[in-house]
């Protein structure tokens, strides 16, 4: 049996669709997997962030994160 180690950072959403093909691949290929937890961006605020591109920010949202 292969392993296979994945560096993963759970706020990302394109590792959670690694999460799939790992496990079509191991299940396919006889892989042991070995998750190992990175953290792309480390200055991430407990609650979350807001967008930064605008074309990903729902109407009204802005105002709803900054009530003052």
């Amino acid at each position: 049996m292969l392993d296979l180690r994945i560096y993963y950072d759970f706020a990302s959403p394109f590792c959670w669709i690694a999460l799939e093909m790992a496990g079509r691949l191991a299940n396919t290929y006889q892989l042991r997997v070995d998750w190992q937890p990175f953290e792309v961006i480390d200055y991430l605020p407990e609650r979350g962030a807001m967008p930064q591109n605008p074309a990903f920010v729902r109407r009204g949202e802005e105002a709803r994160a900054n009530p003052c």
